[in-house]
């Protein structure tokens, strides 16, 4: 829905890959915000999605004669009541639009997962930084708060205190994340193939473990991680692989396990007090997503404190293979 750049180019270099026509590609609202800049800069490149020269140019030019809010409405409820999700991997701008704009998508999704926020302050054991005098740090962004839900408090308030979308939302926070280390084994794993002959790996596992180095050099320059970068968006993903998309995971084995502490919720609000920028006199905590556990089951957001990271990277590394099958039997059909 928004991505983590200001440019309009990491969204469809990134459209370029799987080569499918998105009715979103193209559309996202720009920031002009210095520090915004700055940060994606110092972690994605210049480009968005810097790391690699290997991908490939976008073939699927951006839709323009649509309105963005509107196509997500109408591709939402043409699905089943109580069936789709909604996943957000960037600043929440146009999901709180689509909500605001269109309520009754809120009744009929399924569940909402959004990569964002950070709670610190114990709510697991995993520093966000391990640079020195950094222990308590919260944010990646600022020390409190996390870039997804800097970028547009007000949007990410206006759905996680929805009494609607609230019990139907999973928040996957750096607190999680950073649990979820693309360590040298994983770079070695994405990288090897399943031949003996010594043949090059596909440019799909040579891209991402170009992504991956890229960066792991940044996390250990920014935050003293050197054991390998986090990965952030595809845990999101993931939740609808997971025991908490229960109605469609129900009476599968050996599903992907995410713990939630037994079920636990939470009421969250976001500050909205506070200025970007670089003074951090002037920003305060604005971003910072504050999580109180509430007694009812039903009525708060979704945390998980830890998940089976295991199993995660054989999902990640099965869709590899899943992906070189079929372009492999895309190939043959051309020939």
């Amino acid at each position: 829905m928004q991505g983590a750049f200001w440019k309009p180019s990491g969204g469809l270099t990134s459209l370029s890959i799987p080569a499918q026509r998105n009715p979103f590609a193209g559309f996202r609202f720009m920031l002009p915000v210095f520090m915004i800049r700055l940060l994606s800069i110092l972690y994605l490149g210049s480009s968005g999605i810097d790391g690699t020269d290997l991908l490939p140019v976008p073939k699927v030019p951006p839709v323009t004669d649509v309105n963005p809010i509107l196509a997500m409405r109408n591709a939402l409820l043409a699905q089943p009541k109580d069936t789709a999700w909604v996943v957000a991997t960037g600043a929440l701008t146009n999901v709180g639009l689509l909500f605001a704009t269109f309520p009754e998508v809120a009744e009929h999704v399924r569940g909402v997962s959004i990569m964002g926020g950070a709670i610190g302050s114990g709510f697991t054991d995993v520093p966000i930084s391990k640079k020195p005098g950094e222990a308590t740090r919260i944010g990646n962004t600022t020390p409190y708060s996390e870039f997804n839900i800097y970028t547009d408090p007000e949007a990410a308030k206006s759905i996680l205190m929805s009494p609607i979308l609230a019990p139907k939302t999973t928040l996957i926070t750096l607190d999680l994340t950073h649990q979820v280390l693309a360590t040298q084994e994983i770079q070695s794993l994405i990288l090897a193939t399943e031949t003996s002959d010594n043949s090059e790996p596909s440019v799909l596992r040579q891209i991402l473990h170009a992504l991956l180095t890229f960066f792991a050099s940044s996390y250990d320059t920014v935050f003293g991680i050197d054991s390998g970068p986090p990965l952030h968006d595809p845990v999101a993903v993931a939740v609808l692989l997971s025991n908490l998309n229960d109605s469609q995971m129900a009476g599968r084995k050996d599903i992907l396990q995410f713990n939630d502490n037994d079920g636990e919720r939470y009421i969250v609000d976001v500050v909205t007090n506070g200025s970007h920028g670089k003074d951090v006199q002037l920003t305060g905590e604005v971003g910072r997503t504050v999580a109180q556990k509430t007694a009812d089951s039903l009525g708060g957001v979704t945390i998980p404190v830890s998940m089976d990271v295991n199993k995660f990277w054989g999902i990640i590394l099965d869709c590899l293979q899943r992906a070189e099958k079929c372009k492999a039997m895309q190939l043959a059909a051309n020939c």
